[in-house]
């Protein structure tokens, strides 16, 4: 493994949300890579899951199940990393059916205002683009580019759907309280994603208290300051330093790569401990 590689990389995504790479393409990117355990994380869907576990076994890589939520809090978006989850959990099909709907709409809302803004884009035009995956602001993005309607996606978002530009629209999610338990119920961990500047540490005490389970202190959004401020909250608060690339594919040169942020191989073992806790015999 390349001296600047982490052994787990535990934040990708694939197809099967706003990813560019299938799960097969992922887990073998992350081979080539060097990369020795990943975790492969959609937003809001654990659809590509088997695929990405069986391609593990076949290049002999380890393999962690997850899963990143949108969640409310205090009327903000977070999101929660799912480490550890049972794919097969009975809580998935119920939740994924209602994200679905509630993206698909806030998609197609997207569409009705870059037309109302003179863009020639129709919700087919994004059903295209989307296929079967969980959809997302990137597919929305990914049409203007392919129809010619805007340069690249990084200026699709600069001008029209990053937060607060004119055609974004807020995303609709549950609570907080209900993500954990969501998580916990599938066997699985829950994690912070990228808190960036947004999170004291009364904030994680309260969620520590309403039961999460870690942060993720390593991400490409965080300088080595603000790194170093989570690695240390995470100590305080008794909560696991988890981290990952927020892998998404390379597009417009976007970085950055599988395994170019990551985490030791003593946390992924520390999230298997405590994962295993959580398992009722139905996880087993």
């Amino acid at each position: 493994m390349s001296s600047d590689l982490f052994y787990a990389d535990l934040h990708i995504h694939t197809t099967a949300s706003d990813g560019l790479l299938t799960p097969t393409e992922v887990v073998r990117e992350a081979a080539i890579a060097g990369v020795r355990c990943l975790a492969v994380t959609d937003h809001d869907t654990v659809a590509g899951l088997g695929e990405a576990s069986r391609e593990a076994r076949l290049v002999g890589l380890e393999f962690m199940p997850g899963i990143e939520v949108s969640a409310w809090r205090h009327g903000r978006e977070i999101h929660v990393l799912g480490y550890g989850v049972d794919a097969d959990s009975a809580v998935w099909p119920d939740y994924e059916r209602r994200m679905m709907d509630m993206r698909r709409e806030r998609a197609y809302e997207m569409v009705d205002r870059l037309q109302s803004l003179g863009k020639d884009l129709q919700h087919s035009d994004v059903d295209r683009i989307v296929g079967d995956a969980m959809p997302g602001r990137p597919h929305v993005a990914r049409a203007l580019v392919e129809k010619g309607l805007i340069a690249s996606m990084h200026d699709a978002f600069a001008a029209f759907l990053g937060d607060g530009r004119p055609a974004d629209v807020p995303k609709k999610a549950v609570g907080y309280r209900e993500v954990i338990a969501m998580i916990h119920g599938a066997g699985g961990i829950a994690v912070l994603a990228h808190p960036a500047h947004r999170f004291t540490d009364y904030d994680l005490a309260e969620l520590r208290d309403h039961g999460l389970d870690g942060v993720e202190v390593v991400h490409p959004s965080h300088p080595p300051d603000l790194t170093q401020y989570y690695a240390n909250a995470a100590r305080r608060h008794g909560l696991i330093p988890t981290g990952g690339s927020d892998y998404h594919g390379s597009a417009d040169g976007q970085v950055p790569t599988i395994g170019s942020f990551g985490v030791a191989e003593d946390v992924v073992k520390e999230i298997r401990q405590l994962a295993a806790a959580y398992r009722t015999p139905s996880h087993d």
